[in-house]
């Protein structure tokens, strides 16, 4: 199973490419690594920078 992983600078932004990327692709999870908090934009897991170890296959 492919889960794509975008990884941001700060906090902005659209996540444009990423819908876009799993639309396309049929995937049902992606993963935002950001500044931000721990959060859920519909199918779009958010784990802070600092977190960046929890993330597994």
């Amino acid at each position: 199973m492919i889960i794509p992983i975008e990884v941001k600078a700060g906090t902005k932004g659209q996540m444009q490419s990423m819908h876009l990327f799993m639309r396309e692709r049929n995937l049902a999870k992606g993963i935002r690594v950001s500044m931000e908090n721990f959060s859920t934009y519909d199918s779009i897991q958010t784990i802070p920078l600092y977190a960046v170890h929890r993330i597994r296959g």
